[in-house]
């Protein structure tokens, strides 16, 4: 990891889990989309590594309290030089758990990575009907 250098923006963030949490080299702090109101998938975080680097993988490492909700479970991760024009690089699915995941592509230079999450655990639950 490039620490010092990574800045990270998003999509959505709730209040409190702002997309610097992704990349501030705690594990007790993180990212978490808008939940109130729920924002929709796809949503995305993207790290500015402060320079083209050659980069060859993505690690991330779910939430280790004891809840999964903003769980990451279906991904795709795209690169870019400019912040604007993105490649795709990899795309698949992760458990629903809080292991470290890690995936490796191509070697390429990129100065931003973006992981957008397609699916993830934390989606609004239907309420069964009251009765009356």
């Amino acid at each position: 990891m490039f620490a010092g250098n990574l800045t990270a923006t998003a999509t959505t963030a709730h209040d409190g889990y702002p997309a610097s949490a992704a990349v501030d080299g705690q594990l007790t702090t993180i990212w978490h989309d808008e939940f109130t109101p729920q924002a929709p998938l796809p949503q995305a975080l993207t790290v500015d590594l402060g320079g083209a680097r050659t980069i060859d993988g993505l690690t991330y490492q779910p939430r280790l309290d004891v809840s999964r909700t903003g769980t990451i479970t279906a991904y795709r991760i795209e690169a870019s030089n400019d912040g604007t024009t993105f490649t795709p690089v990899a795309q698949g699915d992760w458990p629903d758990d809080s292991t470290l995941k890690s995936v490796p592509f191509t070697s390429r230079s990129a100065r931003f990575v973006r992981l957008i999450a397609d699916g993830g655990d934390g989606a609004a639950t239907p309420q069964p009907p009251r009765s009356g």
